[in-house]
């Protein structure tokens, strides 16, 4: 993280130089051609002003790209994308539904359905992913994402039927086991639970959280000493991680050690503030893009150890303003 930090105190001076002429010549450059074409040029316009953190601009250019070629498929999934992160959901799905006629193969379908969940249009994903299914039946990852899509709505007879196909279709085996381990913990079904969930580690031995799956199952089958062993390795790999912080407490409670399961379970409080803050961080900076959302937001990554997206708040907190060249947590009522 100092390493990226260190990259943009060294190039600031030359964002705030090379910035404004960049987006100029995107943004006034005369537009040409067809319709199609002066779309898609509005589309690269878009995602210009995207990468220099002005989604306000990028909302902008796709609307008038929609406006002059309707059927741009391209700028009402970058359109959706920003409303949906902004939890302006129902505008999300409207955006969405005029691509329908022009998706054609299987995997416009899954990439559709994927837009589609993003809106929170489960209904419309559905038939989108069925539509794959259907296009191209002998495909495993199509057939794996469909039973996943299915264990998140809830609906665990469908997504046991497609877990065992795509494995019948050779599908990605730690995938299948891990959700067939959670299919069969949502039904209360611990002993097949906890062997799916052994066998999926064997394929993923360092997925912390198929670790705290399995620790969960061996607690809820009172089994708290094969729990603590594998939630340990958990907090090991990655001791940000919240919910292993907080099947760790439960584990030592289990146990009877009250005084380390207090502490376990103060870290997870912690760390899920701290996550509350982000999320709430996260959409502020989604409607309004400041740079000190950014530089704050870089700051939080930081704190939780994701370093990655630490570093990309921090080049958007540049962009916005060049003078931003650390995370920090910024002060006032602007920031939330």
């Amino acid at each position: 993280m100092r390493n990226i930090v260190n990259t943009a105190a060294r190039n600031y001076r030359a964002l705030a130089v090379m910035l404004p002429v960049a987006l100029a010549i995107v943004w006034f450059r005369p537009a040409s051609g067809t319709a199609e074409q002066r779309a898609a040029d509005l589309c690269v316009r878009a995602e210009t002003a995207l990468k220099h953190g002005d989604d306000e601009s990028a909302m902008t250019a796709y609307r008038e790209s929609i406006a002059i070629h309707s059927p741009s498929v391209r700028a009402r999934y970058g359109l959706a994308k920003l409303l949906a992160a902004r939890g302006r959901f129902d505008e999300a799905k409207t955006t969405l539904e005029a691509i329908s006629p022009y998706v054609t193969s299987p995997r416009e379908w899954i990439r559709y359905a994927r837009a589609l969940r993003k809106a929170r249009s489960d209904r419309e994903a559905e038939a989108a992913y069925l539509r794959a299914v259907e296009g191209m039946p002998d495909n495993p990852a199509h057939a794996l994402e469909l039973a996943e899509f299915y264990l998140a709505a809830g609906n665990l007879h469908s997504a046991d039927a497609h877990f065992r196909r795509a494995g019948a279709l050779g599908g990605g085996r730690g995938r299948i086991l891990a959700g067939l381990g959670r299919l069969h913990f949502s039904r209360g079904e611990l002993d097949s639970a906890a062997a799916c969930f052994r066998r999926a580690l064997e394929e993923s031995p360092g997925d912390v959280d198929l670790l705290c799956d399995v620790a969960s199952t061996e607690l809820r089958r009172r089994r708290p000493h094969p729990a603590l062993s594998h939630v340990r390795r958990a907090v090991e790999l990655d001791p940000h991680h919240a919910r292993a912080r907080y099947v760790m407490g439960q584990t030592l409670l289990a146990l009877g050690h009250d005084e380390e399961a207090e502490a376990q379970l103060a870290v997870f409080e912690r760390q899920s503030r701290l996550a509350a803050r982000i999320r709430y961080l996260e959409r502020n900076a989604a409607e309004n893009p400041t740079a000190q959302r950014y530089q704050t937001l870089s700051h939080y990554y930081l704190l939780s150890g994701r370093d990655s997206l630490a570093g990309a708040c921090l080049q958007r907190a540049t962009a916005l303003n060049p003078l931003v060249t650390a995370p920090a947590e910024a002060i006032g009522p602007e920031l939330f």
